[in-house]
């Protein structure tokens, strides 16, 4: 894309996304994701946790807007810890 002169660039495909991948096996359950957060095609931070965890069996994987995900995972943990 950087030796593209012109406007082609315009319309091509963006292709973005998050990893996150869960193994369920015998024992239980492993749980992976990439780390990079990204803005468009620009890596913003190379290292962010996309697993939150909830409680000690449950984990809440974020994916989309950074910060939309953080704050629904910290109300997810609120009222978890509020129904104990």
């Amino acid at each position: 894309m950087l030796q593209e002169t012109g406007t082609e660039w315009l319309s091509q495909e963006v292709k973005t996304g998050t990893t996150i991948i869960a193994i369920e096996f015998d024992g239980g359950v492993v749980l992976g994701s990439d780390s990079r957060v990204s803005a468009g095609e620009s890596v913003v931070n190379r290292v962010m946790n996309k697993l939150s965890p909830l409680h000690d069996k449950i984990y809440c994987a974020l994916s989309g807007s950074a910060a939309d995900a953080q704050t629904i995972a910290e109300v997810v943990n609120y009222q978890l810890d509020v129904h104990r």
